[in-house]
């Protein structure tokens, strides 16, 4: 299983840390350029292809729109059996954006 995650703050590298342990992991983050232990990719479509779990790991504030581009990419390329979470504190924008992806993609 390959997990994607998008932002490499202090939450990102806590969830890659200890996905790391037993899964592949590979990240996007335009603000980190490299880290030793992760593959970086260099898109949100790249992520959304490769990953079977995507964590979205941003400030609050980009969780919807990052949210959006992740579902428009699953539902372009079809992909299925997807699982795409984040952790946002708060989820009253976020969750009118999940209600509009694919059935397939567990949320």
């Amino acid at each position: 299983m390959k997990v994607g995650i998008i932002g490499l703050g202090r939450m990102g590298k806590i969830f890659a840390r200890e996905f790391n342990k037993r899964y592949s992991v590979i990240f996007f983050d335009p603000g980190v350029k490299e880290d030793k232990s992760l593959r970086r990719v260099d898109s949100l479509e790249e992520i959304a292809k490769q990953s079977d779990v995507v964590i979205i790991a941003t400030p609050l504030g980009k969780v919807p729109e990052i949210a959006r581009e992740v579902g428009e990419i699953v539902r372009r390329n079809r992909k299925k059996e997807k699982i795409i979470f984040d952790i946002a504190s708060l989820k009253k924008e976020v969750i009118k954006v999940y209600r509009d992806y694919p059935r397939s993609v567990r949320v």
